[in-house]
């Protein structure tokens, strides 16, 4: 009888998937966002180190490549809502520092700095703080996931700027592009299992 990491990892080589984003999501009504969000994050960490041989975590896109490479399956943990930072950029350095690699910027309601598609606009947008988000964001290499509000949905790209030059940049001959989109996105409804259930 296989385990269940096996049984998934089968169904995900089936289906040709060679890397895909874990969504660690805290709903705007709990209580303890930023616990909630790295108790994820440790459960995505700790089935990767139970199965080396079929998974990998990756945060750069030679990272990726190295273990496609291997025969594994790439892990990437994103954060789908900006409650998992809790309006904190040093809780977001610290999320970056285990593994995210994007930010949802508002997800189903609006935040003190952002509108969302859901809420009534506030801030018109992005304010101060959250275009402050947005350039520390590109400062670390996290992807800036923009939800689809009327009004904000292009206001992040009037902040936005090229990473430094230490971010990784793909290797000659291939574009950022094509490295971003050949990752498969997963769904975020295994993420909330805990790793002990496996």
């Amino acid at each position: 009888m296989p385990n269940k990491a096996s049984f998934l990892t089968s169904r995900l080589r089936a289906g040709g998937a060679g890397a895909q984003f874990w969504s660690v999501y805290a709903p705007s009504t709990i209580g303890n966002p930023v616990t909630a969000t790295l108790e994820q994050i440790d459960a995505v960490r700790t089935l990767v180190a139970r199965y080396p041989s079929d998974l990998a975590l990756a945060t750069t896109a030679d990272e990726v490549e190295a273990a496609r490479a291997a025969g594994r399956i790439v892990w990437l943990i994103g954060i789908e809502s900006w409650q998992g930072i809790d309006s904190s950029l040093g809780a977001l350095r610290m999320m970056h520092t285990l593994g995210a690699r994007y930010l949802t910027l508002t997800h189903f309601a609006n935040t003190p700095w952002a509108d969302s598609a859901t809420g009534v606009p506030a801030v018109g947008g992005l304010s101060d703080v959250g275009r402050e988000v947005v350039r520390e964001c590109n400062r670390l290499g996290v992807l800036v996931d923009c939800p689809t509000s009327p009004t904000l949905r292009c206001t992040p790209l009037s902040t936005s700027r090229p990473p430094p030059p230490s971010f990784p940049t793909p290797a000659p001959g291939r574009s950022a592009t094509t490295s971003v989109t050949s990752l498969t996105t997963s769904s975020s409804a295994y993420a909330t299992a805990t790793a002990s259930s496996w």
